[in-house]
């Protein structure tokens, strides 16, 4: 009888960190860089190269329409695992 044994090999990478400000207009910053939303995708492109992973750090305040053009770059920019960490109201803690 013949097996076949199948090896499979994860290179663990950090995610890209995606954060947007809880304030109007939208600020975003990418692993701590300040980016401005017109520029969010090709940004976020380069990194995809060395990690499918990345993660949305958002406040609870923070309005959707900063939130959609975050999703949107990520989605753009082909990441296949977008973690979503969302951040309790200042004073109040991780929840």
């Amino acid at each position: 009888m013949i097996g076949t044994v199948l090896l499979a090999v994860a290179v663990s990478h950090a995610p890209v960190v995606v954060s947007v400000s809880p304030s109007f207009p939208c600020r975003y910053s990418v692993d701590a860089a300040p980016v401005a939303e017109e520029a969010l995708a090709s940004a976020l492109r380069p990194r995809r190269a060395s990690t499918p992973r990345a993660t949305l750090r958002y406040d609870l305040q923070t309005p959707w329409r900063c939130m959609g053009a975050a999703m949107t770059a990520l989605a753009k920019a082909r990441f296949r695992r977008v973690a979503y960490d969302p951040l309790s109201p200042r004073g109040a803690g991780r929840p």
